[in-house]
């Protein structure tokens, strides 16, 4: 079954402790230095979450943060999280499982050709 028009996904981030990802060495004068501050947090600003929508719903799963739930029809601006609402249970399960086959299907590569060796 294909399902690669099915829902919009983004992910993104980084683990907390993942040194490499920051670009340090840049100060205050630094015209980028907002960002690169930011990346040094360890904080949910810059630390790993993926996300998926479909129709009106957009769910966030966070490594180190709550997870959320957005109705986009009831909510177009995303101000109320309803992740904990008993309503939406269903829904999340659903969102979660596509969120699964979406990493089953996108996280491994298999070569199309040998190596030069």
């Amino acid at each position: 079954m294909e399902f690669h028009k099915d829902a919009v996904f983004c992910e993104g981030g980084r683990l907390h402790g993942e040194e490499h990802c920051m670009e340090k060495g840049h100060g205050p004068l630094s015209p980028y230095w907002p960002r690169l501050d930011t990346q040094c947090s360890e904080g949910a600003e810059h630390t790993k979450a993926v996300m998926i929508r479909r129709g009106n719903l957009k769910y966030v799963r966070r490594l180190y943060e709550t997870d959320e739930l957005y109705d986009l029809e009831k909510d177009p601006m995303e101000l109320n999280n309803v992740i904990n609402d008993g309503n939406y249970k269903e829904e999340i399960l659903k969102l979660k499982e596509r969120m699964l086959t979406f990493f089953l299907e996108t996280g491994d590569y298999v070569p199309d050709r040998k190596d030069i060796r």
